[in-house]
Order: C-alpha cells, then sequence, then structure tokens
C-alpha cells in the first residue's frame, strides 16, 4: 500500500551521492539489491541535506515540513526494501528512519532543542552508511508469545442461515508491532488461520480466513474522514496507519498515501472492495458494524472471507460476523472467553475512562509534592523506551515521543518548584479526556487507549479554578512515568 512519495524523487534529483566512497556504495548495494542499495543512499542524503537547510533556516517552514514527512516516509519504504536481506543494512535502514523521524518532530514543534536529539541520531545513521560503525550482532531468537486469549463459540449462525461451526478461537499476541495470530478449531475437527488487526481501544478486531489474502485491516469512519491500521500477511510483517478521506457522496475515499479505496455495500453492513493505484486494481471484501470496517484485499479467485470481532466491556464475552466470496450473506457468532495466559489485553476500552479513584488520586498527589520541592524530582519519573512503547499506538508513533522525551528531559532545570507559593491545594485530572488539554483528545489515537489511561494534575490557591496545570502522567505496569505536554509530539 506504500510507495515512494513524489516529493522524494523531485529532492533525489538535486542531491548527489557524495558521503559514501564508490567501494561502500558496491557495499551496501551488493548486500541488498540495486533498487534498494540505491534508495537507501538517496534518502539518507536527502535527509541530511534538509537537515542542514533547516539548521541554517534556509528553508520555508511549510515547505520543510512537506518534505520531512515525506522522507521519514521514504525512510520507512527503504526499511521495507531491505527487510531480510543483511542485518547490517536493516540497523542502517532503521537508524535512518529514527534520524528522520526525529528530524520530522523538530521541524513540526520548531523546537531547537531537538537539535541535540537529531545530531546523535544522525551521527548513528552516518556511521553505519559509511562503514564506520561496527555490524551488529546477529538477532536475538524470536521472542516468545505476549499472550493468548482463548475463545469459545457458543452459537453460530452461517451466511447462508444454517448452522455455523462451533468450536475454539486462540487469538495469540506476538507483540505490539505484529498482527495477532488466529486459529480455530471446529468440533468437525477442521479449522482455519489467519491474522487478526485490532483498533486500538474499540474492543473491536478484523480477521480473515482462507487463502488468497493479501492484506488485512480495520478501519473507523468519522464524518467523512477514515483511519485504520492495516498489515500485510507475508512473514514478519507490521501493522501500519492508514488514512483516508471520502471523495464526494459515494463510498470512494482517496488515500492519504496515494490510491483509492472503492466500496460497493451490500444488505447486512457488507462490500465488494476495490484498492485503486497505479500498478492495478486488487480486489478485496468488507464486513462492518457500526463505524467500524474489516476489510481485506486479496488475489483474484480467492476463496477465502473477513470478519469482525467485537469484545464485550467486562472482556468476558464477543460477538462476530463474517462473510464468505461470492456467497450471500452475514454469518453471526456469539464467543465466551474461556481462558487468558500471559500479557493480553482485550482491547475493549472503547467507553470513556472512569474517574481517577483514591489510590490514584493520592499517588498523582503524592507526584506533584514531590515536583512542588523541586521540578527536577521529574527526572526519576523520565520513561523507558520500553514504557514509551507500551503508551504509543505504533511503532512509529513510539519513535516520535521517544525524541520528544528526551528533548523535554535535555530541558529540565532542576532547583525550581512547580507551583507558586500561595497553590497549596492540588487537584487531579484524568483520566477523562474532557479534564485534559484539548490536544489529547485530537492526538489520542497516536496514543494506546489498551489498559493506558492519562492524568494530570493543578495547583490551585484556595477558592481559585485556576492555577498551574501539569499533565501527562501515565501509569504503566504500575509504574508512573511523566511525559509533560506528550500530545504535542504529534501536533503538527
Amino acid at each position: 500500500m506504500k510507495r515512494f512519495p513524489l516529493l522524494l524523487f523531485i529532492a533525489l534529483s538535486i542531491v548527489p551521492l557524495q558521503a559514501q566512497t564508490e567501494a561502500r556504495k558496491q557495499e551496501i548495494i551488493a548486500a541488498v539489491g540495486e533498487q534498494a542499495g540505491s534508495a537507501l543512499l538517496n534518502v539518507h542524503m536527502a535527509v541530511n541535506s534538509l537537515a542542514e537547510r533547516w539548521t541554517k533556516k534556509s528553508i520555508p517552514v511549510a515547505e520543510a515540513k512537506e518534505l520531512a514527512t515525506s522522507y521519514r516516509e521514504s525512510a520507512k519504504l527503504c526499511a521495507t526494501l531491505v527487510a531480510g536481506k543483511s542485518v547490517q543494512i536493516e540497523s542502517t535502514a532503521a537508524a535512518l528512519v529514527k534520524q528522520a523521524t526525529a528530524l520530522e518532530t523538530w521541524i513540526n514543534i520548531g523546537d531547537d532543542s531537538m537539535a541535540p536529539v537529531h545530531a546523535k541520531l544522525k551521527a548513528e545513521a552516518d556511521g553505519l552508511i559509511t562503514g564506520e560503525t561496527p555490524a551488529p550482532k546477529a538477532p536475538s531468537p524470536p521472542a516468545a508469545p505476549d499472550g493468548t486469549i482463548e475463545l469459545k463459540t457458543t452459537k453460530s449462525v452461517a451466511p447462508n442461515g444454517k448452522q455455523g461451526p462451533l468450536g475454539i478461537m486462540h487469538v495469540t499476541k506476538m507483540n505490539r508491532e505484529q498482527p495477532l495470530i488466529v486459529t480455530w478449531k471446529y468440533q468437525n475437527g477442521n479449522g482455519d488461520r489467519g491474522l487478526c488487526v485490532p483498533f486500538p481501544g474499540s474492543g473491536k478486531m478484523a480477521t480473515f480466513f482462507g487463502q488468497g489474502i493479501i492484506s488485512v485491516g480495520i478501519y473507523k469512519r468519522e464524518g467523512k474522514k477514515v483511519t485504520g491500521y492495516w498489515a500485510p500477511t507475508v512473514a514478519g510483517g507490521k501493522i501500519s496507519t492508514i488514512s483516508m478521506t471520502q471523495a464526494g457522496d459515494k463510498p470512494e475515499y482517496d488515500i492519504a498515501d496515494g490510491g483509492k479505496l472503492v466500496l460497493d455495500f451490500k444488505p447486512g453492513m457488507m462490500a465488494n472492495a476495490t484498492w485503486k493505484f497505479e500498478k492495478g486494481d486488487t480486489p478485496g471484501l468488507a464486513v462492518g458494524e457500526g463505524d467500524y470496517l474489516a476489510i481485506v484485499s486479496m488475489k483474484p479467485g480467492s476463496k477465502a472471507g473477513v470478519a469482525i470481532y467485537s469484545m464485550a466491556p467486562d472482556s468476558k464475552s464477543a460477538t462476530g460476523r463474517w462473510i464468505i466470496v461470492d456467497t450471500p450473506g452475514v454469518g453471526e457468532d456469539e464467543l465466551i472467553v474461556t481462558k487468558v495466559t500471559g500479557v493480553f489485553s482485550a482491547d475493549s476500552s472503547a467507553a470513556a475512562p472512569p474517574a481517577a479513584d483514591g489510590k490514584i488520586k493520592d499517588e498523582v498527589k503524592a507526584i506533584a509534592e514531590k515536583l512542588r520541592l523541586d521540578l527536577g524530582n521529574a527526572a526519576s519519573l523520565k520513561p523507558t523506551p520500553e514504557q514509551v512503547a507500551a503508551i504509543t499506538a505504533t511503532p512509529e508513533d513510539a519513535e516520535i515521543l521517544l525524541a520528544y522525551v528526551t528533548a523535554v528531559y535535555d530541558a529540565l532545570k532542576p532547583g525550581k518548584s512547580a507551583a507558586k507559593e500561595n497553590q497549596t491545594v492540588i487537584k487531579v485530572t484524568g483520566p477523562d479526556l474532557k479534564e485534559l488539554p484539548g490536544g489529547y483528545t485530537q492526538q489520542i489515537s497516536h496514543f494506546n487507549k489498551s489498559g493506558i489511561q492519562i492524568y494530570g494534575f493543578k495547583y490551585l490557591a484556595p477558592g481559585e479554578k485556576f492555577g498551574m496545570s501539569f499533565d501527562g502522567l501515565f501509569l504503566v505496569d504500575g509504574k508512573w512515568v511523566f511525559i509533560p505536554k506528550a500530545w504535542r509530539a504529534f501536533a503538527k
């Protein structure tokens, strides 16, 4: 679904490949191929060229923002192109993605405190590109699954109205980057296997069964805007985000990265889908519930189906709606959760979060008192990269927020109180987003809403409604972390 942005090709036509020796260029190309190697080298030079122009303030802000986004997307595509071909070049591409992401964040927030963060990541990428940084060690063995949830189908009605298959459904979570693995074992001895992509914070997930599926995703419509999460079905495929906008009044949607999705709806909230790109059209299939659609793309002539599952608010049961290629009607399932192992969130937190309980309020107030003594005490609440990954919705979001965290804590000045002398009252805010700055509501799609809630606090003088406000407290695996104004990391 991704293509090189047009701006990249325009930029590369004027960016010379001059930072690497000819021998190093040939070494990279030999490791990953002409297309991937040349793309990696070109994107590296384009990112460095933009960074130099931005540092010298010799480029308009609007142009810089547009190029920064284009180059980050191109760096991500380079990482895809070199995947599985060379451990050293994979690390090089990953470092370039980090550098491009930091540069985009720096340009978007306009704060030069991000300059040291970018400089550090640039040095890392430059070293790997030129070969001055040693190749990394071989990757560790595959990690064990994070967790598994088992569901039993208690009722099933097939699309034709007859009895559907009963049995056990297992959903296995390997990590936050990859789609979940789904297997079905039916009472008649047969089974199915597919991949599942959840929509964070909704309790809904899309999956497929059968052969010939190219990608699977789940999408939410809000007015004419559509946001989604999708993953390819190739080995090692990762979940990515996608944005679309409805074109006119017909169910046709322009994809932000290029291309179009056309839906032909049938009764029962089901549709035939067509993904249209310059390289050609790809058929698909969709089934929905409410504002959500589960959609797959597939090879022509595939015999497969797509399903959308919805977890109950208490995470003890679920329902499913499913359809099959060239078969009229929608199948419906009712399921109960029979077993949960490891760290597995059913991601059913679609409802507004409850008010902070007494224990939470006491802990937040204790943190506020600690910062009243010295704002520098926030250093003990700085999140680790793993905690940032737990807070954010995607790996890309984690990279952006981690760069922001580094900048915020580098600028932290100890020895100053967080409150004024007369502000002796502490009021806890959150986790309801209505109690927090509007930026969180606007940028909430970048945060992982599955089990993650956001808190803040205010220092008030007695009888006053306004005072010093702070936000960005997250409770991650029982530990508090603090990212002031975390929403700013994603503000464009």
